[in-house]
């Protein structure tokens, strides 16, 4: 049975244990960082403590994001945050992260409707995350991965080469695709 700690209480002397994550040492003693339970690693030479609780996810410059477009403004997007590609946990928060018109594309973009819709589902890259997340989706695995038409809202856009189409309205819509549309699962 494994042994539930609390934040601050006395596991051990330095002087038996290095600390891992989840512990901390003071005046040769090692502390729990957290709730949560003890473990040992390498051969017993390190003491670690498993956290009960969900740690929030951190995001990172370079992370690759799958989201949704929130809100179109003139000359940006605000997109919502589900994911962190190639993470199994959930975001248990709300996130959202700015995605300018100057990061939507390689080339010129002259309007920020012809790249997204709302509700898209895209892929996108964090290029920074002080106070606020700037995503960008320039990169070619970046942009729309899932679209429904803007007309009818309901029929999922089909791929068809560098547009996309709704089979319901028979209607092109533009977008900046992702090379991974309609690949990619959420």
């Amino acid at each position: 049975m494994r042994e539930l700690v609390v934040t601050g209480d006395r596991l051990a002397s330095a002087l038996e244990y290095l600390p891992g994550p989840g512990v901390f040492e003071q005046d040769n003693q090692l502390y729990a960082a957290h709730t949560g339970y003890i473990e040992t690693a390498f051969n017993d030479t390190e003491m670690t403590v498993a956290p009960v609780t969900s740690v929030p996810l951190e995001f990172n410059e370079g992370d690759l994001i799958l989201g949704r477009i929130h809100m179109l403004k003139n000359k940006s997007a605000v997109v919502q945050i589900l994911r962190i590609k190639g993470e199994s946990r959930d975001i248990d928060t709300w996130e959202e992260g700015t995605l300018h018109i100057s990061k939507m594309a390689s080339n010129y973009v002259e309007d920020v409707r012809y790249e997204f819709q709302p509700n898209d589902l895209i892929q996108a890259r964090i290029l920074k995350n002080d106070n606020q997340i700037e995503l960008t989706t320039s990169e070619p695995d970046g942009g729309v991965i899932w679209g429904a038409c803007s007309v009818c809202g309901l029929a999922p856009l089909e791929r068809r080469e560098n547009h996309l189409w709704c089979s319901d309205c028979k209607k092109n819509e533009a977008r900046n695709l992702s090379d991974d549309y309609d690949s990619v699962r959420i």
